[in-house]
């Protein structure tokens, strides 16, 4: 890795169409639609077993290829069309689903145009709603909660 404000060339063999960074890992949306990540792996946001740091791309086997990715401390999620996929730390259960430890892989029923993930909870955006998940202790899933296990309609959204 560079001295602290270096930079690398990253080399993707292909045109990148999206990229995301969490808090310490990176992933790229290729021009084919799939997913690369590399930096910290500790709760499997790298889309493979939790281990070791990789500063090479390592590519994320997905069923579909994604357009839309987004990351949030130490979780990943992409859009598909058939679904959103997430992976990496669930401890708040920012996959969307319960009693899962930190995951590869986990498909949510959602068809959603966007995501936006924070440090321990995920929302999609689909055709004319905002769906939340994981911590919402600090009202961060759009009404008084401590969190849900699973995609949430958030209300009152004009």
């Amino acid at each position: 890795y560079p001295a602290a404000g270096g930079s690398v060339t990253v080399n993707l063999g292909a045109n990148a169409s999206a990229i995301t960074a969490g808090r310490f890992h990176t992933c790229v949306v290729s021009g084919a639609g799939e997913v690369s990540c590399f930096g910290s792996n500790g709760r499997g946001q790298l889309g493979r077993d939790p281990g070791e740091e990789s500063s090479s791309l390592e590519l994320v086997s997905l069923p579909e290829s994604v357009g839309e990715i987004a990351a949030g401390a130490a979780h990943t999620c992409a859009v598909g069309d058939r679904a959103v996929y997430c992976w990496g730390a669930n401890d708040q259960l920012q996959l969307g689903v319960p009693m899962v430890p930190d995951a590869l892989l986990v498909p949510l029923d959602l068809e959603a145009t966007a995501l936006a993930l924070g440090e321990s909870h995920s929302c999609a955006l689909t055709l004319g709603a905002v769906y939340c998940w994981g911590d919402g202790s600090r009202g961060q899933l759009g009404e008084p909660s401590a969190g849900t296990s699973g995609p949430t309609l958030v209300p009152n959204l004009r």
